[in-house]
């Protein structure tokens, strides 16, 4: 009894703690101008947004190359965008759907966003975008209401759906990697290829990406979506006799990086390619 209730405690102690919407600052700027938005624009005798979503992208990437036994690139960058989607009208006839009002703009264009969370800042950049879509949105209405007066539909679809609201708020993604660790990995792999001088070319590359999409929307939804890659690639070639090029390649796929696995286990994958 005694032992179960000391490895309950424990479970307890370590349990990671549930995705929490508070202290998400992407989050609630995203979701708080979206609110504004929904109940502020409006354009005199012109209808308010009857619709709108926000969606947030943020990246954290590393990509490395080396040859033989040589660092040839080593860069680690973040960036971060979002875009608005504003529509106008009512689910049956919105500004979508209508050729003419691809002119105006879509609020699908993706504006750059800054890395600190900075709530205000943040606001800011959602904010005109916002506005921007909105009045795109109301003039592809009106040129689709008055093109629509001389069209006569077969069928008449609506432009949109209702959908049930859903969260799922997943811990963001982060990238766990070292990038000196791996400098140093990338160089002994492809200093591997120094022992075989038939090998004319070769290198050895990571490319490691970790990233969190957010999206919103005036329905009721949120979502935090986290995401994780990595691939790991050996890259040889050499010539035969008769001058045909001959190359081959490793290719090491996984979503955290403890699973392209250990040092040795890839450096005997790529002896053996070579």
């Amino acid at each position: 009894m005694r032992r179960l209730l000391l490895l309950f405690l424990i479970a307890c102690c370590c349990a990671v703690p549930p995705a929490s919407a508070d202290d998400d600052v992407v989050l609630r700027a995203m979701s708080d101008e979206m609110a504004r938005a929904v109940r502020d624009l409006r354009l005199e005798n012109l209808p308010r947004p009857y619709y709108m979503d926000c969606t947030a992208l943020e990246s954290d990437t590393f990509s490395g190359v080396a040859v033989f036994g040589g660092l040839a690139r080593s860069e680690r960058f973040r960036s971060r965008s979002g875009y608005v989607n504003v529509r106008v009208g009512s689910y049956q006839l919105d500004n979508t759907n209508f050729v003419a009002g691809a002119f105006a703009r879509s609020g699908y264009d993706a504006e750059p966003l800054p890395l600190e969370d900075d709530y205000l800042v943040l606001r800011r950049h959602f904010w005109l975008p916002a506005d921007e879509a909105y009045k795109g949105a109301v003039e592809a209405l009106a040129r689709k209401q008055a093109a629509l007066q001389h069209i006569r539909l077969s069928t008449q679809l609506n432009d949109f759906a209702r959908q049930e609201p859903v969260e799922s708020l997943e811990p963001r993604g982060r990238l766990s990697l070292d990038k000196k660790a791996w400098e140093q990995r990338l160089r002994e792999f492809s200093a591997l290829f120094r022992r075989y001088p038939l090998i004319q070319s070769s290198r050895v590359e990571l490319e490691a990406a970790a990233g969190t999409t957010w999206f919103v929307n005036s329905e009721g939804t949120r979502v935090r979506d986290p995401d994780e890659i990595y691939l790991l690639q050996a890259f040889a070639s050499t010539q035969a006799p008769d001058g045909m090029r001959l190359w081959d390649a490793v290719s090491i796929a996984a979503r955290r990086a403890e699973l392209l696995g250990g040092a040795a286990e890839i450096r005997a994958q790529i002896e053996a390619m070579a």
